[in-house]
């Protein structure tokens, strides 16, 4: 593990996590989950921060959320290709961090281990928040461990692939696999925030992308056909990475999913 605390007062993490610099064009508010899809580069763009409550209020949304230290797990991949997004997004906000191997080999209870015994000797306690910079695999451990210890703290999503930010990041299903059993230990935990910003997809190779768009046209072919002649329509531009397209689909996945796990949160039957 590696500590990145800065220097400078400590600020509200999540105040500033939604002061990004950059404007907000969807969300969906669902099971006490805010999922926010932004379609700029957090980079290369900066906005005044007057936006937050004249657009949605979202501050408003989230003031039951208990701020403390910030602990950010994500894995090999992930912390080449997204971390330094992450760091410059969140800019003088000290958080701590913890690296995991990547792949799926790596989601089980000695990985989940580690991240307790990193939490301990840090001290986290319930005022403090958990992010999962990742794929499928980092969400569901970095959910699990945040649903157990102290039984239980609050995290937030911050998918970087496009098949987590379509799917497992949507709906708190948590967990690791067991032996050779895929999720077999788990739980349904809620996360307080998804973030998605889609500049981090363009790290992405083809065989992720298609991975997601499978999913993707999933849903459309289940639950919205309009939505899979849309995804016919817009195959071109989708596969350019254009944002404008690329928001639009995710947020009816998103939608989607929302819909599904609102009816059937603990998949007893539609789900």
């Amino acid at each position: 593990g590696k500590n990145c605390q800065q220097n400078g007062k400590k600020n509200s993490f999540l105040h500033n996590f939604l002061n990004l610099g950059c404007k907000i064009t969807k969300k969906i508010v669902t099971l006490q989950t805010l999922l926010i899809i932004l379609s700029c580069r957090f980079m290369k763009k900066s906005f005044e921060p007057s936006w937050i409550d004249k657009n949605f209020e979202i501050s408003s949304l989230l003031q039951d959320v208990p701020i403390g230290q910030l602990f950010v797990l994500t894995d090999t991949n992930s912390a080449k290709y997204c971390l330094p997004l992450f760091a410059e997004f969140i800019g003088e906000i000290p958080y701590n961090l913890l690296v995991v191997k990547a792949g799926e080999e790596h989601k089980n209870i000695e990985t989940v281990n580690g991240i307790y015994e990193y939490l301990i000797k840090n001290r986290f306690d319930r005022q403090d928040v958990l992010v999962a910079l990742g794929g499928g695999v980092v969400g569901d451990m970095t959910g699990y461990a945040a649903a157990t210890y102290l039984r239980g703290i609050d995290f937030i999503q911050v998918p970087t692939t496009l098949l987590s930010q379509t799917d497992s990041s949507i709906g708190g299903k948590t967990g690791i696999d067991f032996m050779q059993y895929k999720n077999m230990v788990g739980a349904f935990y809620m996360p307080k925030m998804v973030y998605m910003n889609l500049a981090v997809l363009e790290s992405l190779s083809k065989e992720q992308l298609v991975s997601g768009f499978g999913e993707i046209l999933k849903h459309g072919l289940i639950k919205d056909i309009a939505y899979f002649e849309w995804l016919k329509a817009h195959y071109d531009e989708i596969w350019m990475l254009n944002y404008d397209v690329l928001e639009e689909m995710i947020y009816v996945s998103c939608n989607i999913k929302r819909e599904v796990v609102e009816r059937d949160a603990k998949e007893k039957g539609e789900r």
